[in-house]
């Protein structure tokens, strides 16, 4: 009767740990840069590489925000949900 007990809890356990997104994800490998600390007063301080999106933290006079890269698109958008082709565009209307 144990040993029924156990290889119906295990069994489920395998699977959803294979076919769970949430154990896919993380799986995947993520680089992170920092342009800031080779040049001081750059604009972008981090950058996130997650694959086919980048995460640019960006400085501005009154903190820091961050600006999504997608490669695909070749665009760069802004917690506003507002894409350009230019990195200056983007940090112009996020650091406003």
């Amino acid at each position: 009767m144990l040993r029924f007990v156990l290889s119906c809890t295990l069994v489920p356990l395998a699977i959803t740990s294979v076919m769970s997104p949430v154990s896919a994800k993380s799986t995947h490998s993520e680089f992170i840069y920092y342009p800031a600390f080779d040049k001081t007063g750059a604009t972008v301080e981090a950058i996130r590489d997650k694959g086919l999106v980048q995460e640019l933290h960006v400085k501005c006079r009154s903190g820091v925000g961050i600006i999504t890269y997608a490669k695909p698109d070749n665009a760069y958008c802004g917690p506003d949900h507002r894409c350009s082709k230019s990195l200056r565009g983007a940090v112009n209307r996020l650091c406003r």
